[in-house]
C-alpha cells in the first residue's frame, strides 16, 4: 500500500510538533512580551480605563505579545478626551423639534511603548463610533448602547495603536 505524499507530509508536520501561533508585526527591536498596566483616564468619565485596558490586553493577546507584570516591556495608555453628540437628526412634518436618532462618541488615546524605562515609540489614536438611542428611548437603553459603542471603539483603537506602534 502506497502512502500519498500529502498525507505523508501532513503526518510529518504533525509529528515534528509544528503548530501555528498568533502573530502580527512585532514591536521595535523584537520587544516582547509586553505588559499593559491599567490605562490612565484623564477624562471626567468614570470607568473608561477598564474598557480600554481590556481592549489593549486583548489586542496584544491576539497577536501573541501580551505578558505579565515582570515583562521587559510595557505599554502605557492615556485616555485624553471623550465626547458624545447627536449624529443624525430626524425631521417630520409635525411641528415638534428635531429629535436625535443616533449619537456619536469620540475618543482620543495616547499609547507609549517602553522597554524598561526607555521610551521606544508612542502614538495618538482617535476614532468615532455611532450608537442608536433605541426604539423606546429611555436613559437605560441609550446608556447600554453607548457602553457597547465604547467597547467597539476601544477594540478598534487598540488595534490601530498596535499597528502604528509595530510600524515604529
Amino acid at each position: 500500500m502506497r502512502v500519498r505524499r500529502p498525507l505523508a507530509l501532513g503526518l510529518l508536520v504533525v509529528g515534528c510538533g509544528y503548530h501555528f501561533t498568533a502573530g502580527g508585526p512585532g514591536f521595535a527591536g523584537g520587544t516582547r512580551p509586553v505588559f499593559v498596566p491599567t490605562v490612565v483616564n484623564k477624562t471626567s468619565e468614570a470607568g473608561l480605563e477598564v474598557v480600554f485596558t481590556d481592549a489593549l490586553r486583548e489586542q496584544l493577546g491576539r497577536v501573541g505579545v501580551l505578558g505579565g507584570e515582570s515583562s521587559p516591556a510595557h505599554l502605557d495608555g492615556e485616555i485624553l478626551a471623550v465626547s458624545a453628540a447627536p449624529a443624525v437628526l430626524s425631521s417630520s412634518s409635525a411641528p415638534r423639534p428635531l429629535q436625535p436618532v443616533s449619537y456619536r462618541v469620540h475618543v482620543v488615546m495616547r499609547v507609549k511603548l517602553y522597554r524598561g524605562t526607555e521610551l521606544l515609540t508612542q502614538t495618538d489614536v482617535a476614532g468615532d463610533e455611532d450608537y442608536l438611542q433605541g426604539q423606546r428611548p429611555d436613559i437605560l437603553t441609550v446608556e447600554a448602547n453607548r457602553v457597547a459603542a465604547l467597547r467597539r471603539l476601544a477594540a478598534a483603537l487598540a488595534q490601530d495603536a498596535y499597528v502604528r506602534l509595530a510600524a515604529g
